[in-house]
């Protein structure tokens, strides 16, 4: 793929995420569509998750967060790499911050925002 196809379709990936909508049903699909099975989370604060793990995480977090949206900010590709910088925004409703135990210090029904850096790799067309 060129490097205009994989901003393309990283795009696209993120489109799709927003449409979920809460909708945690969608994410094992999304996965098989756009993940490699090998696919590996890396993050620093959790550790290596592989797929099942991260579609798991997805689904608790996308429960807490029904409406959670993400918008890209910049977007770099080079071969078969691409490179995001993405803000997240999503509201938590209050009847969730004692079900999914995410509120440390916010006040109920807070939009949370988070920037964040994503990499990515082309491994199929």
């Amino acid at each position: 793929m060129s490097v205009e196809e994989n901003k393309k379709l990283i795009v696209r990936v993120i489109k799709e995420w927003n449409s979920i909508g809460g909708e945690v049903i969608k994410i094992r699909p999304l996965f098989a569509k756009y993940y490699a099975p090998a696919f590996i989370y890396h993050d620093i604060s959790t550790g290596d998750t592989n797929q099942e793990q991260t579609m798991q995480d997805m689904t608790t977090y996308l429960s807490a967060f029904p409406d959670a949206n993400y918008s890209i900010d910049d977007i770099l590709a080079e071969g078969d790499k691409t490179a995001i910088r993405c803000t997240l925004r999503a509201d938590l409703p209050p009847e969730n911050c004692t079900r999914y135990n995410v509120v440390k210090g916010g006040i109920n029904g807070q939009e949370r925002v988070h920037t964040g850096t994503n990499y990515q790799q082309a491994t199929r067309g």
